[in-house]
């Protein structure tokens, strides 16, 4: 009986030493910082660096969000590796216990797509661009490489596709009808918008209808030199048509 013990005390001691730099890696994971902005609404404000620009840098270069319904809440853009994803998706649970139950994708570049990994576990949907899988797949082994680049501080980050495409389509999903579509957070509608080329072509908005704020991705930017991937005519189109839309709050 003695000898059981034994082996049991030191299968548990292996499994510990095996485990625990995993437990200290995952307690290093701290929940970014949110404000709100709006009832329901919050915003995290990514840092004014490039992307791994920095040793400490994960890749929270981005402004990212979420907007809690009665039922559910939808995160927009989830951050520049699975680490921040991750550090997100506690920010929102320290907020609210309701489930994640979306992600959408303002666009394709990496600091608003890498987080999606960390909330596949919470088995959200993931609305993009109707372009944005073919922009990922065009653009992934640059990418893939960025991340190897940078090592084990980003450990775990890689490309996830969009489940579900931002627009209306024909019941065979075959014929594109609107480049608009709503999803319902529970008392609670977001209208979700997929533009022609500009800043990319995988730029969409998503607009919150109950308090009128508006994240428009990097469509819009503060304080930032933009990246080009799109046309920069049509790019001024695509800001004349946001200017009209009746917005009390713009997150860029």
């Amino acid at each position: 009986m003695k000898e059981i013990k034994t082996i049991k005390f030191f299968f548990i001691f292996i499994l510990f030493f095996l485990f625990s730099p995993l437990i200290i890696a995952e307690n290093k994971i701290k929940p970014l910082d949110v404000k709100k902005i709006a009832d329901g609404v919050y915003v995290h404000y990514g840092k004014h660096e490039n992307f791994y620009e920095k040793e400490d840098n994960i890749g929270d270069i981005a402004n990212l969000g979420f907007i809690i319904g009665d039922d559910s809440i939808a995160v927009i853009d989830t951050g520049g590796s699975h680490q921040v994803g991750e550090s997100l998706k506690l920010a929102i649970k320290k907020v609210s216990k309701k489930p994640i139950k979306y992600v959408i994708n303002t666009h394709g570049h990496q600091d608003h797509i890498f987080g999606n990994s960390a909330f596949l576990s919470e088995g959200v949907t993931i609305y993009g661009h109707y372009s944005l899988k073919k922009f990922l797949q065009e653009r992934g082994s640059q990418y893939v490489r960025q991340i190897t680049q940078a090592g084990d501080k980003v450990k775990g980050t890689s490309i996830i596709f969009p489940h579900k495409v931002i627009a209306e389509t024909s019941p065979d999903q075959v014929k594109k009808l609107s480049n608009e579509m709503t999803i319902d957070l529970g008392n609670r509608k977001l209208l979700l918008t997929s533009y022609p080329t500009a800043h990319t072509y995988s730029d969409a908005t998503v607009f919150d209808l109950k308090t009128k704020t508006l994240f428009v991705g990097d469509l819009v930017q503060s304080e930032r030199l933009p990246t080009m991937d799109g046309l920069v005519k049509n790019w001024i189109k695509v800001l004349n048509e946001i200017e009209k839309v009746n917005f009390k709050i713009m997150v860029p």
